[in-house]
C-alpha cells in the first residue's frame, strides 16, 4: 500500500510540474528574439523649386523595402525651406511625416520638425559638406524627444571616357537625448551623376549600426533622385 501511495504521489507531482512547464515552453516559442539585422532597398525623390533669391522650397518622398527585401517597411513625405545666407551655409527648417512597419504586426507613426545647418567647402577637386541637424520627434506610443545628427560627406569628380560623375563617402552619427547616448552610425559610399541642370541621381551602399532600433544593423542599397525646377 505504501508503494502504491508513493507512486500516486509521484504521478501527481509530475502532472503539476507539467502544467507549469508547458506554458513556459510555449511562451518561449511564441516570442522569438527581436530581429537585429536586415537587408533593405531605399528610394528617395527630392523636388527643389526656387522661390526667391537664396530661398528654395523642398518637397520630398521616400520608400524603403526591408525584411530582407520582401516587404514595404517605410513611407515618408516631407516639406522644407532652404535659406542660403552665404555660399558656404544653407539653413533648412523642415517637417516630415512617416509611417514604418519594421517588424511584422508593428506599425509606427511619426511627425518630426527639424533644423539643418549645412556647411560646404571646396578643397582642390574635393567638395566637403558638414550637416548638423536638430530634430524634435513625435513618435506614436512614446513621449516626444530630441535627436542630433552630424553628417560629413566628401565628393571627388571622376571621368571614364565621356562619362562624368562624382564619387562620395559619407558618415553620419546620431545622438539621442532620450537615452543620452550616441546610438547610430551610418557609413555610405556611392556615385552621383548630374544628367543636366534639372536632374541629379545617386546610387549608394550604406551600412547602419544602431544600438536601439529593431532591426538596427542594416545593409542598404539605395537611390536618390534630385529634381531642380
Amino acid at each position: 500500500m505504501n508503494g502504491r501511495k508513493s507512486t500516486s504521489l509521484l504521478l501527481i507531482k509530475v502532472v503539476i510540474a507539467s502544467c507549469f512547464l508547458v506554458p513556459t515552453v510555449a511562451s518561449a516559442q511564441t516570442h522569438p528574439p527581436l530581429q537585429r539585422d536586415d537587408k533593405q532597398l531605399w528610394n528617395e525623390v527630392q523636388l527643389t523649386a526656387p522661390l526667391y533669391e537664396n530661398v528654395d522650397l523642398q518637397l520630398g518622398g521616400a520608400l524603403r523595402i526591408g525584411r530582407d527585401v520582401s516587404h514595404l517597411v517605410y513611407e515618408r513625405i516631407s516639406m522644407g525651406f532652404g535659406f542660403s545666407p552665404s555660399k558656404h551655409l544653407t539653413l533648412t527648417p523642415s517637417y516630415l511625416y512617416q509611417s514604418s512597419q519594421p517588424l511584422p504586426n508593428q506599425k509606427i507613426f511619426e511627425n518630426r520638425i527639424s533644423l539643418n545647418a549645412a556647411f560646404m567647402f571646396g578643397l582642390g577637386k574635393f567638395a566637403l559638406s558638414d550637416g548638423n541637424q536638430i530634430e524634435r520627434r513625435f513618435v506614436s506610443s512614446r513621449p516626444p524627444f530630441n535627436r542630433y545628427r552630424n553628417r560629413i560627406r566628401i565628393e571627388h569628380p571622376v571621368s571614364l571616357s565621356d562619362v562624368k560623375f562624382n564619387l562620395f563617402v559619407a558618415d553620419e552619427v546620431t545622438y539621442d537625448w532620450s537615452v543620452r547616448v550616441w546610438t547610430r552610425n551610418r557609413l555610405s559610399i556611392g556615385i552621383k551623376r548630374q544628367f543636366n541642370r534639372h536632374y541629379t541621381g545617386e546610387l549608394f551602399y550604406m551600412r547602419q549600426n544602431d544600438a536601439l532600433a529593431h532591426p538596427g544593423d542594416l545593409n542598404v542599397v539605395g537611390t536618390a533622385l534630385r529634381i531642380l525646377l
